[in-house]
């Protein structure tokens, strides 16, 4: 029985290991060199590279990809999609376990402040603060040990020293002693014809304001957002990036991954303590229901931060491109499984004015067929009033 604040001499190793690692997480974060190139980004902003992000996150609205539209708006130029800022973060490190203590990993959510625009031309560094943890074992002492912990919090600075935006991330680690419980099965979902009609429909109909403004004076508190959805999911190269480059001056080499047995979530084998055969991990929880099972889940689960992107796309087509998204605050609450589909759903919760800013309060949360709200967001959106002198242009005679 795990009692909160009660360790086992292997608990205590755990977490003297963790807060010694965490000493060294405090500081300006360096690149992230075992990322594949295409997933770093230099600290100076090109236009390229927000573009590339956009196509990768949210293809199909003008504002994110296409710099010549975004010109055309208030911001005068193309600035970063909010989750662009993701590529500065600092590494993260999860609860490092033991032999006899077998650890499953769960994401909890993200909180991000953003400040400012990012455009091209900017620089940015990360300042890394000191990861928190904290035992949320269950006080009845029944079930596994856990440690809830904030494994990512920094803040995001430009070349003029202003602060552009904050993010913290929350995780949770389960510690269980030998493999851990396994979660019922759960078989694919079969669609009915009108089902998919009805997905299709929201899919074709799906559209971004664009450029008619949105002004705060017009929303009103429980009105609904246009509601979409991720379609049928399916298996998608996110992560399989292949091995990190090879040193510069150095060619690639090659080899085999070796079997390790694993005590938390398998990298490049598992093994299968029922039948005794090691099997390769084909991509992982997120492409292999073997790979998944072994962790105690039911079948291959989707990443959990892609119900985020959803969260916030449909915030980002509902508000335009003259409002700023300035909080979002998302929470994972159920894996889903390959093959499923979300629908996401949005409502105004709040409108009010605050340090002089105008903004609304948007709660969103995905819901699947099968009943199950998965995940959850509140989003805080900047809009224009109609009392602004729009545009803000200076009258400048030179003569």
């Amino acid at each position: 029985m795990a009692v909160r604040g009660v360790y086992s001499e292997i608990e205590k190793k755990i977490l003297e290991d963790w807060n010694r690692e965490a000493d060294t997480r405090v500081g300006w974060c360096k690149p992230r060199m075992d990322m594949p190139v295409f997933m770093r980004s230099d600290p100076y902003i090109a236009a390229e590279a927000l573009t590339r992000f956009a196509a990768e996150t949210d293809p199909w609205n003008p504002f994110w990809n296409i710099p010549a539209y975004a010109a055309a708006t208030r911001w005068g130029s193309i600035i970063a999609h909010p989750f662009f800022l993701d590529r500065f973060q600092a590494p993260t490190s999860m609860v490092k376990t033991h032999r006899g203590l077998f650890l499953t990993f769960y994401y909890i959510g993200y909180d991000y402040e953003y400040f400012q625009p990012l455009k091209p031309g900017d620089v940015i560094r990360a300042w890394s603060y000191r990861p928190t943890l904290e035992d949320s074992t269950d006080l009845s002492g029944k079930g596994p040990r856990k440690f809830r912990y904030v494994d990512g919090h920094a803040d995001m600075i430009n070349q003029r020293n202003e602060l552009v935006a904050s993010y913290r991330l929350f995780c949770e680690v389960h510690l269980h002693e030998g493999r851990p419980p396994q979660e019922k099965y759960i078989e694919d979902y079969g669609y009915t014809l009108k089902e998919l009609e009805y997905l299709k429909q929201l899919y074709d109909n799906e559209k971004s304001q664009g450029e008619a403004i949105h002004y705060w004076d017009d929303v009103k508190e429980g009105d609904d957002l246009p509601a979409i959805t991720t379609g049928v999911t399916k298996y998608t190269g996110w992560g399989m990036l292949g091995d990190p480059p090879s040193p510069p001056g150095q060619v690639a080499r090659r080899t085999m991954p070796k079997y390790e047995e694993q005590w938390s979530m398998p990298n490049n084998y598992f093994h299968d303590r029922d039948t005794g055969l090691i099997y390769p991990t084909l991509g992982g929880r997120h492409f292999n229901d073997k790979a998944a099972q072994f962790e105690g889940g039911p079948r291959a689960w989707h990443f959990n931060t892609v119900p985020r992107l959803h969260l916030m796309r449909v915030v980002t087509n509902w508000m335009g491109d003259d409002a700023f998204v300035r909080k979002f605050s998302w929470r994972h609450m159920w894996r889903t499984p390959i093959g499923d589909a979300l629908i996401i759903n949005a409502k105004i919760a709040r409108k009010y004015e605050e340090n002089g800013e105008h903004l609304v309060d948007i709660k969103s949360w995905c819901l699947d067929l099968r009943g199950t709200i998965t995940d959850m967001a509140i989003t805080t959106v900047k809009l224009l009033t109609k009392q602004e002198k729009y545009p803000p242009v200076k009258k400048v005679i030179n003569c």
